[in-house]
């Protein structure tokens, strides 16, 4: 999905919530481009570069911990190619925290990420 303020990028389930999110960011006058990864191995960082290239804004959703996931492979990955000066803000990541699965309806919904989430971290980068 093209959009000019924020790349949001996720894979597998996390890309639902990314998608959602941009919908509902859309009613906000945010236009977020999302870029759903289909392919983790090999992984290739260059569309997700041209996009904060054009947006100046990353935000990383992933369905995995926070420690050693897959959006900490991204941000590397894009930190690596983009030029010093490209970002106005640092990249941020959604993730599962550091802890085990809950077993209780009460804490997953603490645990997991929703698209509220996705939603109030978009906001935070373009508005802090």
């Amino acid at each position: 999905q093209k959009g000019v303020d924020i790349t949001i990028v996720a894979s597998g389930h996390a890309s639902l919530l990314a998608r959602e999110a941009s919908k509902q960011l859309k009613g906000e006058n945010i236009l977020s481009e999302v870029i759903d990864i289909r392919v983790l191995n090999p992984f290739n960082a260059d569309l997700i570069v041209e996009s904060v290239m054009k947006t100046k804004h990353l935000l990383v959703v992933d369905s995995g911990w926070l420690s050693s996931g897959f959006s900490a492979e991204i941000i590397a990955k894009v930190m690596e190619k983009l030029p010093v000066d490209c970002l106005k803000k640092p990249p941020v990541r959604i993730a599962l925290p550091d802890a085990s699965a809950p077993t209780s309806r009460v804490l997953e919904k603490a645990y997991y990420t929703s698209v509220d989430d996705v939603v109030n971290a978009a906001e935070n980068i373009l508005n802090n």
